[in-house]
Parts: structure tokens; C-alpha cells; sequence
């Protein structure tokens, strides 16, 4: 990204499929309305941040990744939980797997995109 572009928040997380946590990274949670302080953050609390109308999709859509082991990039909305504001977010989902080739960590890089006005 170009400096007339602006800056953008960016934040990565990882859910881990065995413990079902959910980890932010860089402390960036907070650029998400995330308090620091949560300590049972899992894939269902993440998606109770997701818009109403983009909530399925967006699970399913993790799911396909995991599904299919590959990438996927997609846009959804999602929620500030501490202002409530909506964020348009940019996402992209990779996944890792063990040496056996089972999933066991699921990565997303979210970019809220919102000031560029791109609607999920």
C-alpha cells in the first residue's frame, strides 16, 4: 500500500483447532474494539462480531478453507463490540497443517477497508 493510500488497521489471528482458541496478534485487538483482556476468545466469539447478514457466510467460508486445506479471501462486516460501530473488512484465511496433513491452525489477516468504502 502506497502512502496516498492511507493506513489502514490490520489485524491477524489464529484459531487453533485443537484448543478452539482464538489468538489476536501485534495487539492489535484493540484496533477492533477487542479489550486486551479476554482470555476465552474462541471462533464463536469472533463470529458474534460479524454482521448479522455476513455471519454464515463468513463461518462457511473458513470452514471451505479448512475443507479444502487452501487459502481464501473474502470481505464481511463486522462489529466493534465495544462502539458498535461497522467495520468493512478485507480478509484472507490460510491455513497450516501438521506433517500428517491435518489442519490444525487456521490464520486470518483482516484489513479494515472500511474508509475505502468496500461493502462485503
Amino acid at each position: 500500500m502506497n502512502s496516498s493510500e492511507g493506513t489502514y488497521n490490520k489485524g491477524v489471528i489464529e484459531w487453533q483447532i485443537g484448543s478452539g482458541e482464538l489468538t489476536w496478534h501485534d495487539d492489535r485487538a484493540k484496533d477492533f474494539g477487542i479489550s486486551a483482556t479476554v482470555s476465552a476468545y474462541t471462533l464463536d466469539t469472533f463470529l458474534s462480531h460479524v454482521h448479522d447478514d455476513d455471519r454464515e457466510i463468513t463461518k462457511r467460508a473458513i470452514m471451505l478453507a479448512m475443507e479444502h486445506n487452501r487459502s481464501n479471501i473474502f470481505n464481511f462486516r463486522f462489529i466493534r463490540p465495544d462502539t458498535g460501530v461497522e467495520l468493512f473488512i478485507h480478509s484472507t484465511w490460510e491455513i497450516e497443517n501438521d506433517s500428517a496433513g491435518k489442519v490444525v491452525k487456521v490464520r486470518g489477516i483482516l484489513l479494515d477497508v472500511t474508509r475505502r468504502g468496500i461493502a462485503a
